[in-house]
């Protein structure tokens, strides 16, 4: 990769007032402490108060500053995107440790919960242009005393509650493009959505992890959306003629793709199609959302040439432990051309 980009970056980061960089240390050096105790066990999970459990490598993210490549992957990403006529939205999910840190241990309130790695690369993403959504300042002002939380806690996703929210904020984005109003909905074309509410009892991946199959299950209120047939809600399969794409990680995936994922039809695909009459198309990965989705959006528009013509926006959701924890590579999202032999000279 060409460094320059990379100085370039490094120049847009912002550099915090004392006092909040000195917060910021605190709560960094204290998940750096959980974040080791975390590995040592075998488990790379840390038990907090009132049942709640957090990832051992988020708590590495938030004790870590942005990886430098992280924008310039972005930012040629968007401009590939740009070439073939498409808008990119990126929608980072806060960790669990900042939007709920109430479950945390009392030994790591020592400081102001922050994610330094995310604030900076939201920051340079901005200076550089790039249309971000900060699902954590939408996350501080949701009444959570009153409500359910927005994280589970017992696995590493966001909850019913807290998809249901990132979903809103991304369709009301989504309704002021100047492209929006001319898109075919659902209805008159098809019967339109619905949703309804239930309840319903997971064990999380990380009390999994954890080997607590025996602890009473979490309940998780959700939102079931789908076509009623029969009676019942029939949840809708994501649509690959889209000109809405959805892109990232298993946060797109979770109470949509079922089995250990807890549900169908309750998760942000669903819920974007719900609130934008607009069915998306989906590609989401178990694991990483920075380079490996974009590698399969990749092999997608590679296989079909007029895959990427027909698309209006990508939006990038992922977790925001990957910007300091995985390798940001840059992907062309087409083939290389291959300049023709010249002939043999005789």
């Amino acid at each position: 990769m060409n460094r320059l980009p990379v100085l370039v970056v490094a120049m847009l980061l912002p550099g915090p007032d004392s006092g909040a960089r000195a917060q910021g240390d605190a709560f960094q050096r204290v998940c750096a402490a959980a974040a080791d105790r975390a590995t040592a066990d075998g488990h790379g999970v840390l038990p907090g108060r009132d049942g709640w459990l957090y990832f051992g490598q988020e708590l590495r993210h938030l004790a870590a500053s942005a990886r430098p490549e992280a924008v310039p992957a972005m930012l040629d990403f968007r401009r590939q995107l740009a070439d073939a006529g498409v808008e990119l939205l990126v929608v980072p999910v806060p960790t669990k440790a900042v939007v709920h840190p109430e479950g945390l241990p009392a030994t790591m309130l020592a400081g102001a919960p922050k994610d330094a790695a995310l604030a900076a690369t939201l920051a340079a993403l901005r200076t550089a242009g790039v249309e971000v959504i900060d699902l954590g300042a939408a996350y501080a002002r949701y009444d959570r005393p009153a409500r359910p939380p927005l994280f589970c806690r017992t696995d590493t996703h966001w909850s019913g509650t807290g998809l249901q929210l990132a979903a809103r904020a991304i369709a009301s984005w989504i309704e002021r493009r100047p492209w929006y109003a001319a898109l075919p909905r659902q209805t008159p074309v098809a019967p339109a959505l619905q949703s309804e509410a239930r309840t319903i009892d997971i064990t999380g991946d990380l009390a999994r992890s954890l080997g607590r199959i025996g602890l009473a299950p979490e309940a998780v209120e959700l939102r079931m959306v789908g076509r009623r047939e029969a009676g019942r809600l029939t949840a809708v399969a994501p649509d690959r003629a889209s000109p809405i794409v959805l892109l990232g990680d298993s946060h797109n995936l979770v109470f949509h793709a079922g089995a250990d994922l807890h549900a169908t039809g309750a998760g942000l695909p669903d819920h974007l199609a719900l609130a934008t009459g607009i069915t998306v198309d989906l590609v989401a990965v178990r694991g990483s959302g920075a380079t490996p989705a974009r590698v399969n959006l990749a092999r997608r528009a590679r296989a079909d040439a007029g895959y990427l013509p027909g698309k209006k926006l990508v939006v990038w959701v992922f977790s925001a432990r990957e910007l300091s924890a995985s390798p940001w590579q840059t992907v062309p999202l087409r083939a290389p051309s291959v300049a023709p032999k010249s002939p043999a000279t005789p």
